[in-house]
C-alpha cells in the first residue's frame, strides 16, 4: 500500500469512527452500531503508527467489551460474538509487536 493510499485509508477510518461513535451515543443500546464502531476502531488501529495505535487499540478493546456487556448482544449472532470476545482479555500490545505488525503489512 502506498503512503498516499495508507493516509487516505486512515482518514476514512477516522471519519467512520467519528460517525459511528456519534451514532452509538445517540443509540447506546444499538448493538449493531457499537459493534461496527469497535470494528472501525480495530481497522484504524491496524492502519496507524505506533504512537497513535496505542490509543486506538485501547478504544477497540473498550468498544468490544461494551458490545459484550449489552443485554441484546445475542442479536449479533455467535460468529460476531466470538470475534468480539477475543478482545475481552486482550492486553494492550507492546511497542515491539506494533513495530512488527506495521513492518509485516507495509503500513
Amino acid at each position: 500500500m502506498t503512503s498516499g493510499h495508507a493516509s487516505m485509508a486512515r482518514e476514512n477510518f477516522i471519519q467512520a469512527c467519528r460517525i459511528l461513535k456519534q451514532a452509538s451515543e445517540l443509540a447506546p443500546d444499538d448493538v449493531y452500531i457499537l459493534d461496527e464502531y469497535a470494528r472501525a476502531c480495530f481497522n484504524l488501529a491496524t492502519a496507524e503508527n505506533e504512537t497513535a495505535a496505542k490509543t486506538d487499540w485501547n478504544e477497540t478493546i473498550s468498544a468490544f467489551r461494551a458490545v459484550l456487556e449489552l443485554e441484546n448482544k445475542q442479536q449479533l449472532g455467535l460468529p460476531m460474538l466470538k470475534e468480539a470476545s477475543v478482545f475481552w482479555l486482550w492486553p494492550m500490545p507492546s511497542t515491539a509487536s506494533l513495530r512488527w505488525r506495521n513492518s509485516a503489512c507495509n503500513c
